[in-house]
């Protein structure tokens, strides 16, 4: 017999008081007598009583029960994601109900149609592999309940999505084994139809193009995650009278068995072919070899979706459409592990960073210390696309913060010593907090400086540990500097709790002693890297210090970012004499003109009359300061406005006159701009950074940024011999703390 659940009415037939009362005792409402709620609130537990979440939904219209749908929880990830879900769903005080898909399309509509029934007052979920069609998902949406896709999304629906960065992952992976001398590479992707699969292929085309290795289409399989096709594909493969030196897969399961496959065969891995694959399976780093992978962050990516979508739920207003991309780490083990060959090696002076994710530099911290870190902070990358320079003069600056990060993990010290390690440059100092001057001549002297700077502003710093690395390439142009700085600035700060605000903790960034640490840098980056926002530039008068926000349409244009591979030379040391030779014009200035205390007050009329006065060097460097000045407040009108074609142009510009009259570029920073100049899908290009090598910022209509990493990939590699490093950029929110 089916057995009746226990309900607020037979409670009250049980206790001989009224539906409300007993109804009221369970709530905890104030006007219940203690001695009846205390009976009633024991008889329920005695009795089993569960409350009806439904019911009680369809009385507050809010169940508080979220949806969710997966194709397989056997799966690791998927595992992994429903767990960080329900964590933070709990802290919400939302109940999760949880359905696989088994990756089958009727099943899914059929799951999605079943929890619908449940009231729930939002969905999670990640369709099927066979899901084609949408009319499901969009029924759900038409209905006013929130949904969010997370990683299988689609551009169709205007809904918030959450997504692993999986052209930024297949970008990684190209551009490594073209590194590594592979030049046929084939890829095995997923069904065709599928978003999530496409951009893996994509990422890997453009970034085995970024080092001028084209991947044809003939050489794209595409499977259905399946053994059978897996291996029917590698058969056609081993067939060719050419066949792969590498092969990249979509997914780990099938680069596992094609590695197995491979052995038996006793063809050698990664000498005579070369083994990727996608999401870091368990086996991946057991099997022999092990397997070169894409790590994702199911964790992070739970977490962000079901946050944002009970902040929908809870919110009075529909919220502004987010779409979040999760970070993910290249994992380069031996299935592709060759001598890179001498001709396309990157053009540096130093070795490569070190790169790492957020999850890597925290299971450092607790390797290190056995315990988790106290704090973690994230501090993005920036980029200025105008007003170069002048933030020394009282300029017009506008920049933005980038998806290129460090991320710091601190806790208070068990001990009157700091304890720091590096994974950018794998170093680790220990030094007594007590004598900071011990560490003064070590590579970690910008940490000393900014101790000292909170200790002379009474700040009570104490002594602590700390694990910091990233994804940021060194001397690229990005600020990594004031990246280092603000970061640690806002852990300190946020560490031993002392109230700071973003805005205060940028001038006293601005005050630390830079003799020491050698990393002067302007005030611009400060404000970037701190208040930067996702979907806009932040337009700062280095004057005021006043600021605003400027939004830029991400969905129709696309930045890449050139790193050329040539790091700051000997003239690194010429963008102090610049500032200096600036200073020394606007003191010409004032002889003539003894009003003027800022380059704000001056016009090109000024600057000729007092031409004669200055010298050739510093003539120049004044005529950019006034006109770049003037430049950055029409291209933030522009921008306002949305004229982007026109605020190309002034992009344009800037590169010209930093070359010209400021002089600080080199040929190779010079041939990327004057490459872009002949694309028609460019609308503008310049120098980032301080000059004399590093990077370029390109600005290209989206629809055409995977040809434009081709082409210029290849333009190049054949002009220079050496291959640059080329990768789209997205604007992020400034410094934050992630746990």
């Amino acid at each position: 017999m089916k057995k009746k659940h226990l309900t607020i009415l037979d409670i009250a037939r049980q206790l001989g008081i009224s539906k409300s009362t007993v109804s009221r005792a369970l709530q905890g409402h104030h006007q219940t007598n203690s001695l009846t709620r205390d009976k009633v609130l024991a008889f329920a537990e005695a009795a089993g009583y569960q409350p009806n979440l439904i019911a009680q939904g369809l009385k507050k219209k809010q169940t508080s029960i979220i949806g969710v749908i997966i194709p397989d929880i056997e799966r690791p990830y998927y595992a992994s994601l429903i767990s960080s879900i329900q964590q933070v769903a709990i802290q919400y005080d939302f109940h999760v109900v949880i359905c696989q898909s088994k990756d089958l399309f009727t099943v899914e509509t059929a799951m999605l149609q079943s929890i619908l029934c449940l009231q729930v007052d939002g969905v999670l979920m990640v369709h099927s592999k066979e899901t084609q069609t949408f009319d499901h998902i969009e029924k759900v949406i038409s209905k006013g309940i929130p949904l969010i896709l997370i990683d299988r999304s689609q551009n169709s629906f205007d809904i918030h999505r959450v997504e692993n960065d999986h052209f930024a992952g297949g970008f990684a992976i190209g551009q490594h084994l073209a590194q590594v001398g592979c030049r046929r590479i084939a890829i095995i992707g997923g069904p065709a139809h599928l978003k999530m699969s496409n951009l893996r292929i994509e990422g890997c085309q453009a970034g085995a193009a970024s080092v001028g290795v084209s991947i044809p289409p003939d050489s794209i399989y595409y499977g259905n995650f399946d053994r059978k096709t897996t291996l029917t594909i590698l058969d056609n493969m081993l067939a060719m009278e050419k066949r792969p030196d590498a092969i990249f897969t979509v997914h780990d399961r099938g680069a596992l068995e094609i590695l197995k496959q491979l052995e038996f065969r006793k063809i050698m891995v990664p000498d005579e072919i070369a083994i990727a694959g996608f999401g870091n399976e368990t086996m991946s780093k057991y099997v022999i070899p092990s397997l070169t992978t894409v790590e994702q962050n199911p964790t992070k990516a739970g977490e962000l979706a079901v946050t944002t979508l009970i902040k929908d739920i809870l919110a009075q207003e529909p919220p502004a459409i987010q779409q979040h991309f999760v970070q993910v780490e290249l994992i380069i083990r031996d299935s592709t592990r060759k001598e890179i060959p001498r001709n396309i090696k990157k053009h540096h002076a130093l070795p490569d960073v070190g790169f790492c994710n957020e999850s890597t530099v925290a299971n450092t911290f607790k390797r290190l210390f056995a315990e988790p870190p106290s704090i973690t902070v994230r501090a993005p990358g920036t980029i200025t696309v105008c007003g170069d320079h002048t933030d020394y003069h009282d300029g017009i600056l506008l920049s933005a913060s980038i998806d290129k990060e460090i991320y710091f993990c601190l806790s208070e010290s068990p001990d009157n010593n700091c304890h720091i390690h590096s994974l950018l440059t794998d170093e680790r100092i220990e030094f007594p907090f007590e004598n900071l001057q011990s560490a003064s001549n070590s590579w970690c002297s910008w940490v000393i400086s900014i101790i000292e700077t909170f200790q002379k502003a009474n700040f009570p710093v104490g002594p602590f540990c700390m694990v910091f690395g990233g994804n940021i390439p060194l001397r690229a142009g990005l600020s990594s500097g004031s990246t280092l700085q603000c970061g640690l600035f806002f852990a300190i700060n946020n560490l031993f709790n002392f109230g700071l605000t973003k805005s205060e903790l940028i001038r006293l960034a601005h005050t630390v002693n830079y003799t020491q640490s050698a990393m002067q840098t302007g005030i611009m980056n400060k404000y970037a890297v701190m208040l930067g926002k996702r979907g806009g530039f932040i337009k700062l008068d280095s004057q005021s210090m006043e600021f605003e926000y400027l939004p830029f349409a991400t969905e129709k244009y696309a930045m890449i970012l050139c790193d050329t591979g040539v790091q700051y030379g000997p003239e690194h040391s010429e963008s102090h004499t610049r500032i200096r030779e600036g200073r020394e014009a606007l003191e010409c200035i004032a002889e003539k003109y003894p009003f003027v205390s800022s380059f704000r007050e001056v016009d090109n009329s000024m600057l000729l009359a007092t031409k004669a006065l200055m010298r050739p060097a510093v003539f120049r460097r004044s005529q950019y300061i006034v006109e770049e000045i003037a430049r950055a407040d029409k291209s933030a009108t522009l921008l306002d406005k949305k004229h982007i074609t026109r605020f190309g142009a002034g992009i344009y510009a800037t590169h010209h006159a930093l070359r010209e009259a400021y002089q600080i570029s080199c040929p190779e920073l010079d041939f990327v701009v004057d490459w872009t100049q002949q694309q028609t899908s460019a609308l503008g290009a310049k120098m980032i950074g301080e000059g004399f090598g590093g990077s370029v910022l390109c600005l290209v209509k989206k629809p055409a940024a995977f040809k434009f990493i081709e082409q210029l990939g290849t333009a190049y590699l054949q002009q220079f011999g050496f291959s640059p490093t080329l990768y789209p950029i997205h604007m992020s929110n400034g410094v934050s703390i992630l746990a």
